[in-house]
């Protein structure tokens, strides 16, 4: 996102010094960065797997997440995405991965992975993930021990074991071991922010196109693509009055 602004400020002060860029010339800076992604992507290693996913794996839409249990705005993205997963139900394929930043205020983010992960073992990890993104606030002010604990309640009332879930989140080598694959997945791409949205494998989202509604345009777009042409009015009449016949 840090670099997309960049890029943008940045042409404004060439636009400034230079005058009016040629025609195409931002489409075809954009289309080269695009590509660009779409190569690291291909090049870069899968990630945990299987990857924690919800939705129809051949859906014409997937959205891939990088995502902290701490960003504030991961925890907006979760939001729109409960809503897109209303509206379109198994239309839409979503990707989770983890990517705990170690920064100030992150502190719990690498233990919140794993706890997640923890009540994956036990078939419950979205259950976990929507508990911490929904009591964000609560955790990520606490100390690590305090964290953990609080990480274990919520393993409790979403009915898992709890020792069990300790042991994982902690010890677990299963559960280290996906959060790093999820996170060497990122750095391959250059990801060095959250949530870093994936669109189809193609591109990754502008901050602007991660709110509901724009969302929605973009799914809307895409599922358009190669779909029957409307029937014209000329033939609705047409067949009106057949069956009227």
């Amino acid at each position: 996102m840090i670099v997309l602004i960049a890029a943008v400020v940045g042409g404004i002060a060439l636009f400034r010094n230079q005058g009016t860029p040629p025609p195409n010339t931002i489409t075809n800076r954009s289309q080269a960065k695009d590509a660009k992604f779409v190569d690291m992507l291909a090049k870069a290693p899968q990630g945990a797997s299987p990857a924690w996913s919800k939705g129809d794996p051949n859906a014409k839409v997937t959205i891939e997440e990088f995502a902290d249990f701490s960003c504030p705005t991961c925890g907006q993205f979760h939001q729109t995405l409960k809503e897109i997963e209303k509206s379109y139900g198994q239309k839409v394929h979503v990707i989770y991965r983890h990517f705990p930043l170690q920064i100030r205020g992150h502190e719990n983010s690498y233990n919140a992975a794993r706890a997640a992960e923890a009540a994956g073992i036990q078939g419950r990890f979205w259950e976990m993930q929507n508990i911490l993104f929904t009591n964000q606030k609560t955790w990520t002010v606490q100390s690590e021990s305090d964290a953990r604990n609080t990480f274990a309640d919520y393993a409790k009332s979403i009915g898992i074991d709890v020792d069990k879930f300790k042991e994982d989140m902690m010890n677990g080598q299963v559960t280290s071991a996906r959060v790093a694959s999820d996170m060497n997945r990122g750095k391959a791409m250059d990801i060095n922010g959250t949530p870093t949205i994936i669109f189809n494998g193609t591109r990754v989202l502008a901050t602007n196109e991660i709110n509901t509604e724009a969302l929605r345009q973009l799914i809307e777009a895409e599922m358009q693509k190669g779909a029957p042409p409307a029937p014209s009015n000329s033939n609705s009449n047409s067949n009106s009055n057949q069956n009227a016949q």
